[in-house]
């Protein structure tokens, strides 16, 4: 009996991303302030690290993200903030000769419309195209032949701002106190309702019964875009036991502080 299995890995960070063959230099998140009617590009640049060629498909896709770790990839311009339609890709098919590297460009233009406001994005996925042959497993025991065939592929991020009078609006949707094997966790959801993206320090204050400051604890600063959402999560782990007042606080770097208080028993 022989079963085929097809994994799927989507990768987005801020470094060298290796993806079997083929690895990306550079950021994985291109940001650019924009009016409308300008031009706009950007270069990708790839490597394959392999000693052979390898093949690479390019697309776009939309994307939006959740605080409870739903992601989705839709068609392009199926988000009312798409810039998909405004960019353009030098290469849909591409093949890399061994230890070559290549760049991919992408330009765009932005509509001539004062209406848009705030930000547009879309990804640019590039999908290193797998060899026909796979790779097989065999169980002796159970005379199993397994077909394993893997596929990669990651995005980058083409956001682009338009205009200077959009904000973002950050908005606390939810909140969880959990014991979790690593200690017990303060995990904060956040949406952005604004039209503007943004990417907020974030910090946790805890006062005892006297409201004398007994920690304070930071999180990762997360990209937000409009109409998505975050979960920051505090560990708790060496906060005694009690009752306690506590204080997040995200910054935007814009004048601008958003705190949300709460009531936190310990047991």
């Amino acid at each position: 009996m022989k079963a085929s299995i097809i994994a799927v890995l989507l990768i987005f960070s801020l470094a060298n991303f290796c993806m079997g063959k083929v690895i990306v230099v550079g950021s994985l998140t291109h940001e650019q302030d924009l009016a409308p009617g300008d031009t706009f590009s950007g270069t990708i640049t790839l490597k394959n690290t392999a000693d052979k060629d390898a093949g690479v498909r390019i697309y776009q896709t939309d994307y939006v993200f959740a605080a409870n770790g739903i992601s989705r990839y839709d068609p392009p311009g199926s988000n009312s903030r798409s810039n998909a339609a405004w960019i353009s890709l030098s290469n849909e098919y591409l093949t890399i000769p061994a230890h070559e590297r290549f760049s991919l460009f992408y330009q765009g233009t932005v509509p001539n419309d004062t209406s848009l406001s705030g930000t547009y994005w879309s990804i640019i996925m590039v999908e290193p195209v797998p060899d026909s042959r796979h790779d097989t497993l065999f169980d002796a025991a159970t005379g199993v032949s397994m077909g394993v065939t893997t596929r990669t592929r990651y995005g980058i991020q083409v956001i682009t701002n338009i205009g200077k009078a959009a904000k973002p609006a950050l908005k606390f949707i939810g909140k969880t106190l959990k014991e979790t094997p690593g200690g017990m966790v303060l995990q904060i959801d956040v949406a952005n309702t604004g039209t503007k993206v943004v990417r907020p320090d974030a910090w946790l204050e805890i006062y005892d019964a006297k409201a004398n400051l007994i920690s304070r604890l930071r999180s990762q600063a997360k990209r937000i875009l409009p109409n998505c959402s975050v979960r920051h999560i505090f560990n708790l782990s060496n906060v005694g036991k009690g009752s306690y007042e506590a204080l997040v606080v995200l910054d935007d770097g814009a004048n601008c502080a958003y705190g949300g208080q709460y009531s936190l028993v310990i047991e």
